[in-house]
């Protein structure tokens, strides 16, 4: 992250982390997987290394563009299917046949939305279990530990 809190770089390396994932592990989803195999393999292997610490990124349209690019350009997809780009079948036709839709960005905001949660509840200091605790209570909490330290008594 940059001091004027763009994740240009980052994203650009993970995705070019990605699709290096993906190319080890060409010849797996080239063979004779069947298709929902195939898909679970490339969400547990490529889209885990593209989205590892998206939880954090504050992303700038061209970031988005970039992520969408991604997945649009259904490059994972393609050379899934083995898809020459010379046939000119459009990314809808590709989607169709791989029977998904777009999902990365939807998943990036998942992440981003229970990290933020993660980070909420830990500084407003809400409980695992049952009701969130209030500023007075915590304070309560403090001082009378603070008071059985001193004293040695337990109430």
């Amino acid at each position: 992250m940059t001091k004027d809190c763009r994740c240009e770089c980052e994203v650009r390396r993970r995705i070019a982390l990605a699709k290096e994932a993906f190319k080890k592990k060409k010849d797996l989803m080239c063979g004779s997987l069947s298709l929902q195999l195939k898909k679970r393999i490339v969400k547990a292997f490529v889209w885990s290394i593209a989205l590892y610490g998206s939880e954090t990124w504050t992303l700038q349209k061209s970031d988005i563009k970039r992520i969408e690019g991604f997945e649009i350009e259904i490059w994972i997809w393609r050379r899934m299917l083995k898809v020459s780009w010379s046939e000119h079948k459009k990314n809808d036709e590709v989607l169709r046949t791989v029977e998904t839709r777009r999902e990365l960005m939807d998943a990036l905001r998942t992440r981003q939305k229970r990290w933020l949660g993660r980070v909420t509840s830990w500084y407003f200091g809400e409980n695992s279990v049952g009701r969130s605790t209030t500023r007075e209570e915590r304070k309560m909490k403090t001082e009378r530990n603070a008071t059985e330290l001193a004293t040695g008594q337990k109430k």
